[in-house]
């Protein structure tokens, strides 16, 4: 027979530690993530291979990771792709058609899309907007 002392004492351990394991957070779920997404640009990746990496099932990584980011993983890796095309719109000559394929994108209406719904404006337009402030780099041949 378990002694009642024993028994009340692993209740109160488990009511004191209670909050913390309900409340228990992986702090560097969401970064350890975003770092996965950015390695992973042009390399077709979905939920699976994101919530794998993680450590977790796809429904407990959705979950856990809205919580801690507010916004979906798959929200949050086309954002991270919309961002990779505007750094590159910034550093080269790339055609959107080919930075498209280069971040991961479908095609260039796709990469159009998104880049309006998560930066709030379009390659073509967005690199007019930046062509009188900076452009990129040409190396010339002085022969």
């Amino acid at each position: 027979a378990i002694s009642r002392d024993w028994r009340e004492s692993v209740a109160v351990t488990a009511f004191l530690h209670y909050p913390r394991l309900v409340s228990y957070r992986e702090p560097n779920l969401v970064e350890r993530s975003r770092s996965f997404m950015r390695s992973r640009l042009g390399i077709p990746t979905g939920l699976d291979d994101v919530a794998i990496a993680a450590g977790l099932t796809r429904f407990h990584f959705s979950r856990e990771y809205k919580k801690l980011a507010g916004i979906s993983p798959m929200d949050d890796f086309r954002r991270i792709k919309s961002q990779a095309t505007r750094d590159i719109l910034l550093d080269s000559n790339l055609h959107p058609k080919r930075i498209a394929t280069e971040v991961g994108f479908a095609n260039h209406p796709h990469l159009s899309r998104m880049m309006r719904r998560y930066l709030g404006t379009t390659p073509s337009d967005f690199k007019q907007k930046v062509r009188g402030i900076r452009s990129p780099i040409k190396i010339e041949d002085h022969t």
